[in-house]
């Protein structure tokens, strides 16, 4: 049945096919497609993205005509640092001239729980059994099975928003040879009317948690507890990650993206502080996770877990020095991250009182000058 159903992409993407690539459960396959791809044609490339979905609007070939690297973005749904650390040792192997890899941190990768078998990485790259692999999806729950190939098959989109924003026939989500050959993700959403843009980023993303403006502005300042399940595995990991790179002479550039004031509720707090000291006394790192302007703008995300294109490029530009914007991004090093959190705690305050003066924070529009999507 499970064969038959394929309700996970995982027989086609083993064929190097993306099957149903309009359909989210396809997204979760990528890990199988893309491994596939890099074990046939890793030799072609010289660096290389991993990232949660987040990375998904990084441009590979933006990298390349900044550095002169070919590059492909390796993003996968619900990235964590185990993948990446993964994901280097078999980018090292399969791609002999690798220089560079870039790894975009989210918020997200703190929470990780036990992955489910479509969020795995195949058994090549992790050197598994895979008998074990083929086994996990062959004995999925019969029922799941059958739901998840109904939801597939049959769902609709829920807004308008998403009607407009991601037509079916246009997203991709590199399952075909042709897409494949960069990694970026295909999302398009310019169609969207101001007015239905801001509404969806702002109060109707629903992706679990705070996801509306006032609940996590409410959670944000009014509770301190957070969820940080893989602290310790993630800066270990990071670690491992360094140490890998250098053995190997390649260059290693890490990022942490931008966050919309939605996100900052899962993560905002001592905690994530302390992680930042540990991450600096790694690598120097970008941080574009801060109390920016452009992190108040709903118009630089596609959602309010997502940020978009022209904000990925923004980000992609300051990170090679091919532009500067002084109100966006924050290079972190071991010298300067004491200061750097210490600022972060007073736009902090400075934000919880505006919160506690009106019940809200103000948010930009597309013109002010924290919009990144202008010419």
């Amino acid at each position: 049945m499970t064969y038959k159903i394929d309700p996970l992409g995982y027989w086609a993407s083993n064929r190097g096919k993306w099957d149903h690539c309009s359909t989210s459960y396809n997204a979760m396959s990528s890990r199988q497609v893309k491994s596939n791809y890099i074990l046939r044609k890793g030799s072609q490339y010289e660096a290389v993205v991993f990232g949660g979905s987040n990375a998904g609007t990084i441009d590979p070939e933006l990298i390349e005509q900044i550095t002169g690297y070919k590059t492909y973005n390796y993003w996968n749904s619900n990235g964590d640092s185990q993948d990446y650390l993964e994901l280097t040792k078999f980018c090292i192997k399969q791609m002999p001239k690798l220089k560079q890899v870039i790894v975009q941190i989210s918020n997200e990768e703190f929470h990780a729980a036990e992955k489910i078998p479509a969020l795995k990485l195949p058994y090549y790259v992790t050197g598994e059994s895979p008998i074990k692999e083929k086994l996990s999806y062959i004995f999925i729950n019969p029922y799941e099975n059958v739901r998840l190939w109904i939801k597939k098959h049959h769902s609709r989109p829920n807004t308008v928003a998403e009607q407009t924003w991601i037509p079916k026939e246009n997203l991709h989500l590199l399952g075909v040879e042709e897409c494949l050959t960069n990694g970026k993700v295909a999302l398009f959403y310019h169609q969207v009317p101001d007015d239905l843009m801001y509404d969806y980023v702002v109060n109707k993303t629903k992706m679990g948690g705070s996801d509306d403006l006032k609940s996590a502005t409410k959670v944000l300042f009014e509770e301190t507890e957070r969820d940080f399940k893989t602290f310790n595995v993630s800066i270990e990991n990071l670690k491992k990650i360094k140490e890998l790179c250098d053995a190997n002479d390649v260059e290693l550039t890490v990022f942490v993206g931008a966050c919309f004031i939605n996100k900052k509720a899962r993560f905002e707090g001592e905690q994530y502080y302390e992680w930042l000291k540990q991450l600096a006394d790694i690598t120097p790192f970008w941080d574009f996770s801060g109390f920016f302007d452009a992190n108040l703008n709903p118009f630089n995300f596609y959602n309010a877990f997502h940020y978009n294109y022209e904000t990925a490029d923004e980000i992609i530009k300051i990170i090679y020095g091919k532009k500067q914007n002084q109100d966006f991004g924050f290079y972190v090093t071991r010298q300067n991250v004491f200061d750097y959190i210490e600022s972060r705690r007073l736009s902090f305050a400075r934000l919880k009182q505006e919160y506690e003066q009106t019940d809200t924070v103000h948010l930009f529009g597309k013109d002010d000058k924290s919009f990144l999507g202008k010419e």
